[in-house]
């Protein structure tokens, strides 16, 4: 038997209702997502509603870009993000109209057509909703540093000098 629109109709109401019941941690995920491949795709129309206007981009580096330098980098191609590869992400939402968000990531870039960019980093970046849509209003990345190599000698012990 072939559905027919009368059959369907209640399945896409439901499923509408559904979106429509979203909590805030599913609407703040979706829109941390949206960020990571507009980025990824210099997507700046998309980023463009996603960031608050006083937005504070703090790169890995240290560099303190606004939403507006953050954007140019990536309408003229000054910045190329390749690949964002995040992991233990986490969510923390405070009185339903601010989150934070934090995680790792693996971020592949090409800075100025040239300079390649390959980090690890752990991120923080804050959301707040504003008429009624979440916004990221700052973030910040910090380059992982790899573990320390072993020590030469064994704590306790001493090195044996060369005769």
């Amino acid at each position: 038997m072939k559905p027919t629109p009368s059959l369907l109709a209640p399945l896409m109401v439901c499923a509408a209702a559904a979106a429509a019941h979203a909590t805030p941690e599913d609407d703040v995920k979706a829109a941390a997502n949206q960020v990571r491949v507009a980025q990824i795709r210099a997507d700046v129309q998309t980023l463009d509603g996603l960031f608050a206007d006083d937005l504070s981009f703090i790169h890995a580096s240290g560099a303190l870009e606004t939403k507006a330098e953050f954007l140019d980098s990536l309408k003229t191609g000054k910045r190329k993000l390749e690949a964002i590869d995040q992991e233990d992400v986490k969510l923390r939402l405070y009185d339903a109209t601010t989150a934070v968000v934090t995680g790792k990531a693996h971020v592949r870039a090409v800075m100025g057509g040239t300079k390649k960019i390959d980090n690890n980093v752990r991120f923080e970046a804050v959301w707040v909703q504003v008429q009624g849509k979440w916004k990221m209003v700052s973030y910040q990345a910090t380059i992982i540093l790899p573990p320390p190599p072993p020590p030469l000698v064994t704590p306790g012990t001493q090195a044996t000098p060369k005769k």
